[in-house]
């Protein structure tokens, strides 16, 4: 697993990509949908965006926490306002699907 997260000089998070790819079989077992959601973990408190202040996260942390335990794939789309920006991705359960997540530009209309 990839991570690649970028800040700016004002601190606020610019691009931020992660990426998974495991080899070809069928679907992942629980440990593995772990281990692949365990780096976004590990950036988000490294980056101090924890879900007790940022409803964004919060919204994050329930796809995960639904996606490792029932199984089930996640389409991630949910707006930051806090920083202007959307978290976008999808979570795979197939291993021959790449899953990601990506901390975007919120598009203006």
């Amino acid at each position: 697993m990839y991570i690649l997260f970028e800040q700016t000089m004002d601190e606020a998070i610019s691009a931020t990509v992660i990426t998974a790819t495991t080899p070809a079989s069928s679907d992942r077992t629980k440990a593995e949908r772990q281990a692949q959601v365990k780096p976004v973990l590990e950036k988000l408190t490294e980056l101090k965006l924890y879900a007790s202040k940022f409803a964004a996260v919060k919204a994050l942390m329930l796809q995960i926490q639904d996606y490792v335990a029932n199984g089930e794939p996640q389409k991630v789309n949910i707006v930051f306002p806090e920083f202007g920006r959307r978290i976008k991705g999808t979570l795979e359960t197939n291993r021959h699907v790449e899953s990601s997540i990506k901390l975007s530009e919120t598009q203006e209309p």
